[in-house]
């Protein structure tokens, strides 16, 4: 344990922890408490790679993470080893939603997290562990057209049944809305709707604002595609708020892409070009390839009602250039259907 110890101080500067407790964790500890101190360590990598989460700060996160699972396995640890493993899929499955990377890697972290969470009977890293895999499938299945819905569906209904028996309400509301999109994704609006309004009301009587975030959102995208649009416009807002408030800057791509689109909806196009490009530059800082394509597009698509034709084949062109240097289907079917209409206004004079 004391090598283990060791190797745990080289992590210090990666770890949030104060100057003061920097300094008791650098002296050479007593035998009784290095226990203590190597357990206090591994909790400050978990609260920092979350951290890296919501900064967007994913490579960074998963770099940290990996360090510590080698070490929690050579320390003989299965507890930490099973929730670090938990947050490298949690991470990794993010990575994969916006990158369009690294599903099988991401689906071999869970695995063993969910291994190690039933032989060790810790029933909420096992809730947490399946609905990380199950988001992982189904960011394949709607990147990449690969795998079936239903599959995602399973692990979040079990993650869902667990969650209840503890009482875990903020995993309950998380449910609520994964099982919601899914339902969504396979044209069952009406319980999707459902299951978003369970969200909201969990996490209004909660003040859980990542959640509501989520809830907020999807019902906005209900909202949308009823015709309500400044409802929507709403709810995305408050989203984005949300979003905001508590530093969640791994998904504000996603949210000012969502408002922009929705004032693009009610044709105040000068407003709507001010979030997408916001949208632009965070993913771009990010490094979120998939949503830098959703972004070129919808900019694109922008600049043909403003009549900004070749300013938007450009937004097109580089739209189908990501998507192909990052394998992503659906992009390339935007992109493709894009030019070719915008080829089309050419060739019949309408410049």
């Amino acid at each position: 344990m004391r090598y283990v110890f060791s190797v745990l101080i080289l992590l210090l500067p990666l770890v949030s922890i104060s100057g003061e407790d920097k300094n008791q964790i650098h002296q050479t500890p007593p035998a009784d408490s290095i226990q203590i101190r190597y357990q206090e360590i591994f909790k400050n990598i978990l609260k920092n790679s979350e951290n890296y989460l919501y900064k967007g700060r994913l490579n960074e996160g998963i770099n940290l993470l990996i360090t510590a699972a080698g070490i929690a396995k050579q320390a003989g640890d299965p507890e930490n080893k099973m929730r670090i493993y938990t947050q490298l899929g949690k991470l990794s499955a993010f990575k994969s939603f916006t990158e369009n990377v690294g599903y099988d890697e991401t689906i071999t972290f869970l695995d063993t997290a969910v291994a190690l969470a039933r032989k060790l009977n810790d029933k909420k890293e096992l809730a947490n562990a399946l609905t990380y895999k199950g988001f992982s499938l189904y960011a394949k299945k709607y990147n990449k057209d690969e795998g079936e819905y239903p599959a995602a569906l399973k692990y979040f209904n079990d993650a869902l049944s667990i969650r209840k028996n503890i009482n875990d309400k903020r995993g309950v509301a998380e449910s609520y809305i994964y099982i919601g999109i899914i339902n969504e994704r396979l044209g069952d609006n009406e319980t999707a709707l459902k299951y978003y309004n369970d969200a909201l009301k969990i996490s209004e009587e909660n003040n859980f604002k990542l959640e509501l975030s989520y809830a907020a959102r999807h019902i906005a995208f209900q909202q949308s595609a009823r015709g309500e649009t400044k409802k929507a416009l709403e709810n995305f807002l408050l989203s984005l708020k949300l979003r905001e408030e508590i530093g969640f800057k791994i998904y504000l791509h996603f949210s000012n892409l969502s408002v922009g689109n929705t004032y693009s909806e009610l044709k105040e196009y000068s407003t709507a070009l001010a979030y997408y490009n916001k949208a632009l530059a965070i993913a771009d800082e990010l490094n979120s390839a998939r949503v830098k394509v959703l972004c070129e597009l919808s900019i694109g698509d922008t600049l043909m009602e403003l009549n900004k034709k070749p300013g938007a084949a450009a937004h097109f062109k580089n739209a189908l250039r990501l998507s192909k240097e990052i394998d992503y289907p659906r992009g390339i079917k935007l992109a493709n259907n894009r030019l070719e209409k915008f080829s089309k206004q050419i060739k019949n004079g309408n410049e």
